[in-house]
């Protein structure tokens, strides 16, 4: 069970459970709110040196929990829905049709 501190790896983990179902559609709907977990800093506030170990012991409480390395899953295709600011653009990678 993920009880680290921020929760450790378990959002990683959940998105990629569901991008494993087969013939899954995401959709990003522009413009709207994202959920935030809170974490409290831990992997915010701290210098680069710390920053490492704390992804490390991260790394080992994921392999202990699920038995495998966390590796990040590749989203297929994503429909994007709504209106999106030139400013708000440049940060994500979508084809102009």
């Amino acid at each position: 069970m993920f009880q680290t501190p921020g929760g450790g790896f378990v959002n990683h983990d959940f998105r990629n459970r569901v991008m494993s179902i087969p013939n899954i559609c995401p959709i990003v709907l522009l413009g709207e709110g994202v959920f935030h977990q809170f974490h409290d800093g831990i992997s915010t506030n701290v210098g680069s040196q710390q920053l490492e170990e704390t992804l490390n012991a991260l790394r080992e409480k994921f392999r202990k929990i699920r038995g495998f390395d966390y590796e990040c899953k590749k989203s297929p295709s994503v429909t994007y829905l709504g209106k999106m600011s030139d400013q708000a653009r440049r940060f994500i990678d979508i084809d102009d049709e």
